[in-house]
């Protein structure tokens, strides 16, 4: 034929070829239709007969110990062969003997009458010999014991017997008289025996010498002496400077007898014992403390021993004998050490105090001004006696008050509580008075400030303060509210005080008025006069637009409202000031804007109340006659207005308003797909903007010219972009966005069929899937028996029919998984070659 078609289709790769691959599951009869150049038709049949794959069985799995073998055994068909070959006596045979070193899992592939083949495993497990260990070798002390343990087994079985607890346990207790070495033979689970030894050494005791006894005195210290051992405990720890050295020092309060526990090299353990006697130390007496003024003596008196020795040596008559004679020139603690007949010694202190003379004190001399009294005060005493007497209070008093007339030098003696005597000076200087200034009597203009001098003294106190800057210098500013006598007192060099007195007289302010009104109300360009009263001379301000600024009624023109100030003198020189607000009727000028052409802008000029407003030229204008009109003009105006208020006064003023072209907003749109969702990338066509805004929809925005955003799959948006110009004139531009749900957008569910000939068609099983859903999409092969074949990880690179080493695959039934986005789809493959 020239054409053909295939039917049934089922079990066919393709039902319109020559050379379609058959794969039927049952016994099928196909038949084809043929087609030649004239289009006649004809058929024919052929029939695809399935035969049953054989049931081959392997045998049970089985074990033996290593160093054995074991015999396998297949049936269910007519020829086999085994693999692995490693440990087989023959791999051709239904039966052969097999011995591998390691556990192995043999596969046989049989093959029936029919050429039909098919498999079954046995695994063979290789049971290792057990590892027996009796644990390190030991060593014992004569007379002790080992516990030995075994491990590695579930029983043993120990030889020799001799000296230990029983011979078929794990953990026997050993006790040798000699060095011994002991075997264990075991067997593990799998009844595999194995064996290991242990040698159980026994050491000699070490001979252990603690020293000759030893004598001491009650607080000494002796040194302790062990030999023989390698360390070493000492007992009791009472009284030694360690238990663990040979050689302690040892300073027991009583007579002990000290054990020592020594040690050798193979930790074997010995004692022995040393006395050490502790003699009473002597009770030595120095005698009571004793004292005596600075120049005298006493004499010491020692008892308790037979020999004595002093310290220090400075001021004793004599340092070994019991009673010497003491007389120190400082306050001096003297030790006796006292020795009795067992050569021991203690020891016991006196101390002699020598008291030393009084230090009287009267103080630092003083200065009172005349009239006046000082007060004295000795210290150091205990009584007291002052001279000369004449102009104290009490001479016998340690602080007597002394009022004399002329300078006067006093002197005191005084005793203190060891009867010691001692005495001191002091000077008391009688001082005149300052002859105090507070200058001449002053008057000033209410609210005005003079300045106070006074004289004669170093510092000054003013008062009373009210009307004061300060209340202690001597040139305070004085500004009282009215009338003020003024007293200060000044202090001089020897703080002698003494006062004068000053009268500063407060004349009222005169009362100066421009008038009952506060306010004068001008059209711009008239004049009003001003007229002030309650001086006798004034001054204008400002001197702009006013006739004389020196006279008491001058004529004002101000342009603009002004405030004018009058200051009035009186013949007291004093002066006050009243002013008046001069109201001209004016416009505030108006500042020039911009309109976006296409918008409204309100105009607002400010006025009086009941005012008018008159606007030109009118153009464009919602009302001429308003304060605040629209205007949606779409030309550059200048607009001006005449205001005109209740009284007749009117005022101009202008404002230009300047139209600008609107913006004009437009964008497209670029959308891609991705594992995070649709990218959309955004082409800006706005003209006469230069500021952007993107609001996206989904709460996110950007001020780029032209962003890019990714938006979630299953969403539907609007982005607007607002574009703004130079003069703050905007427009706006939408496009909806809608994202379809990631299942809809996407074939998850690859071809069932492929064939990797490499033929360029259909070599590869893979998603159809843009590049960008690599990242987020796993693919899976599994065989028919469950292996993984294949796999590809956050990347959509296709399977060609190969293993990752490389190695074909045959044709056949494959499962796959694919997992893109967390979306998994499961299936079967039918791979042909």
């Amino acid at each position: 034929g020239n054409s053909y078609v295939w039917s049934p289709v089922t079990g066919l790769s393709s039902s319109a070829v020559a050379n379609p691959l058959a794969f039927p599951a049952n016994t099928t009869s196909y038949i084809v239709n043929g087609t030649d150049t004239n289009f006649c038709v004809n058929n024919d049949t052929v029939v695809v007969t399935i035969n049953p794959l054989p049931t081959i069985n392997a045998g049970t799995d089985t074990s033996f110990c290593f160093g054995g073998s074991v015999q396998l055994t297949a049936t269910g068909g007519t020829s086999y062969l085994w693999t692995p070959s490693l440990g087989l006596s023959d791999t051709t045979i239904a039966n052969p003997v097999a011995n591998p070193i390691v556990s192995t899992v043999y596969t046989v592939v049989g093959m029936d009458g029919n050429s039909c083949a098919n498999t079954d495993s046995v695994l063979v497990t290789v049971n290792p010999l057990p590892v027996i260990n009796a644990g390190a070798d030991t060593a014992i002390c004569m007379g002790a014991s080992a516990q030995l343990n075994a491990t590695g087994g579930t029983s043993y079985v120990w030889s020799p017997s001799l000296g230990l607890s029983d011979t078929t346990i794990a953990n026997p207790v050993a006790t040798p008289i000699v060095t011994t070495t002991y075997i264990v033979n075991a067997l593990d689970g799998n009844s595999c025996a194995n064996a290991d030894t242990i040698t159980v050494t026994v050491n000699n005791l070490p001979v252990i010498n603690a020293g000759s006894d030893v004598a001491i005195c009650f607080g000494d210290t002796t040194q302790l002496l062990a030999s023989g051992g390698n360390s070493y405990v000492w007992s009791p720890v009472t009284g030694l400077s360690s238990s663990a050295v040979a050689n302690p020092l040892a300073f027991p309060a009583n007579t002990t007898s000290y054990i020592v526990n020594g040690t050798d090299n193979n930790l074997c353990v010995n004692n022995d014992t040393v006395v050490v006697t502790v003699n009473p130390l002597p009770t030595v007496n120095a005698g009571v403390d004793t004292s005596f003024c600075i120049g005298g003596s006493v004499q010491l008196n020692a008892s308790g021993a037979t020999g004595y020795v002093w310290s220090p040596s400075t001021g004793l008559s004599n340092t070994v004998i019991a009673n010497p004679i003491a007389n120190p020139i400082t306050t001096t603690l003297y030790t006796v050490t006292g020795t009795d007949g067992n050569t021991c010694s203690n020891s016991d202190a006196v101390l002699v105090t020598v008291n030393p003379l009084p230090t009287i004190t009267a103080f630092s001399d003083t200065a009172i001004c005349i009239g006046a009294s000082a007060q004295l005060n000795a210290t150091g005493g205990t009584s007291y006696v002052w001279s000369p007497s004449a102009t104290l209070s009490n001479p016998n008093v340690a602080n007597p008050v002394a009022t004399p007339i002329v300078t006067t030098t006093y002197i005191v003696n005084a005793l203190d509580g060891n009867s010691c005597a001692n005495a001191d000076t002091i000077t008391v200087t009688v001082n005149n008075l300052p002859v105090i200034n507070a200058g001449s009597d002053v008057a000033i203009c209410f609210g005005d400030t003079t300045q106070l001098l006074a004289s004669g003294g170093n510092s000054y106190v003013w008062s009373p303060v009210t009307g004061l800057s300060s209340s202690a210098v001597a040139d305070p500013l004085a500004f009282p509210a009215n009338t003020t006598s003024y007293i200060v007192n000044g202090t001089d060099n020897n703080l002698c005080v003494n006062n004068d007195t000053v009268v500063v007289t407060v004349n009222p302010l005169p009362i100066i008025s421009i008038g009952v009104s506060d306010t004068v109300y001008l059209c711009l360009g008239d004049s009003t006069q001003l007229i002030a009263t309650g001086g006798v001379s004034y001054q204008w301000a400002p001197n702009t637009f006013i006739s004389n600024t020196s006279i008491f009624n001058p004529f004002v023109y101000p342009p603009n409202t002004t405030t004018y100030t009058v200051i009035g003198t009186d013949l007291n020189s004093c002066k006050n000031k009243d002013t008046i607000l001069v109201s001209v009727f004016t416009v505030p000028n108006l500042t020039d804007t911009t309109i976006c052409i296409g918008d409204s802008l309100q105009l607002n000029v400010s006025g009086p109340i009941n005012a008018t407003y008159t606007w030109s030229p009118t153009t464009n204008l919602s009302n001429p006659n308003i304060a605040n009109p629209y205007t949606n003009t779409t030309i550059t105006i200048t607009y001006n207005v005449i205001v005109q208020n209740a009284g007749g006064c009117t005022d101009t003023t202008s404002i230009t308003v300047v139209a600008v072209d609107k913006p004009l907003a437009d964008f497209t749109i670029e959308t891609s797909l991705s594992c995070d969702g649709i990218l959309v990338n955004y082409n800006n066509q706005s003209t006469l903007a230069n500021n952007y805004v993107w609001n996206f929809g989904d709460g996110q925005q950007s001020t780029l010219v032209n962003p890019s955003h990714v938006f979630n799959y299953g969403t539907s948006v609007i982005t607007i972009l607002t574009a703004i110009s130079i003069n703050g004139c905007t427009d706006t531009y939408s496009i909806p966005i809608i994202n379809g749900n990631f299942e809809d957008l996407f074939n998850l569910t690859p071809a069932s069929v492929f064939t990797p000939n490499r033929d360029g068609f259909n070599d590869l099983f893979r998603l159809d899937l843009p590049e960008d859903m690599g990242t987020c999409t796993n693919v899976q092969i599994f065989n028919r028996w469950g292996m993984l074949v294949f796999e590809a990880i956050n990347q959509n690179i296709g399977w060609d029919g190969r293993t990752t080493t490389g190695t074909e695959v045959p044709a056949g039934t494959y499962f796959y998984i694919v997992e893109v986005n967390g979306i998994v789809k499961k299936g079967t493959l039918t791979l042909f070659r």
